[in-house]
């Protein structure tokens, strides 16, 4: 089982890359799709890195790698008082690393769809991170109560731009989208699609 929920990881990928160019609705009802499930890597076992360095070498993915920056903007969240202290900084750092190197830590998910490969800390810090400009508008319990919830949204004239705030905002831990018509071009006044999406279904 991946340390990170599929589907959330699946959704933010796939609602990010519809923001510049596909049609959301009709690439999320295409994500069980083999190439639109995203590989986790966990570089301290060793399948993980004997299969990580191979997709490196083979296929030449773009890395994206702020885990680093990740860590110092979890210190800032979960320390706020102490955000000027920059021995308790480092100190934080070293036992999140524990000596290991940083490119070992936390996990590696590839978007194949895209071939890039982006470096993330474990699930409670990203999620920390991910959901830190939520509070207080929500609670952590709420945060962790509405993880679990499955929200449908009939309708993705509008109901898009629902759709990419629960998404981005994790307030949901499964999205499902229903829409049985196609885009049109007097839908693209409310629907982040391209002309180039013209006649795909919105599902």
């Amino acid at each position: 089982m991946p340390p990170y929920s599929f589907l959330f990881l699946l959704q933010l990928e796939r609602v990010y890359d519809f923001c510049t160019t596909p049609l959301l609705c009709h690439t999320i009802s295409r994500m069980t799709e083999p190439v639109y499930i995203p590989q986790f890597f966990v570089l301290d076992q060793s399948p993980d890195r004997e299969t990580f360095d191979r997709l490196k070498r083979d296929h030449h993915p773009t890395l994206t790698d702020t885990f680093t920056a990740q860590l110092d903007e979890l210190f800032t969240i979960s320390r706020p008082g102490s955000a000027a202290d920059e021995q308790a900084r480092k100190r934080f750092a070293e036992e999140k690393l524990q000596g290991r190197d940083p490119a070992d830590c936390g996990v590696w998910v590839y978007y194949p769809w895209r071939n890039h490969l982006v470096h993330l800390p474990e699930e409670a810090d990203f999620v920390a991170i991910r959901t830190s400009r939520n509070l207080y508008k929500i609670t952590p319990a709420e945060r962790e109560a509405l993880s679990r919830k499955v929200v449908a949204v009939a309708g993705l004239s509008v109901g898009n731009g629902i759709a990419l705030t629960l998404a981005q905002e994790r307030l949901a831990g499964e999205l499902r989208l229903a829409d049985f018509d196609e885009l049109e071009l007097s839908n693209l006044n409310r629907i982040r699609g391209s002309l180039c999406d013209l006649g795909l279904p919105k599902q």
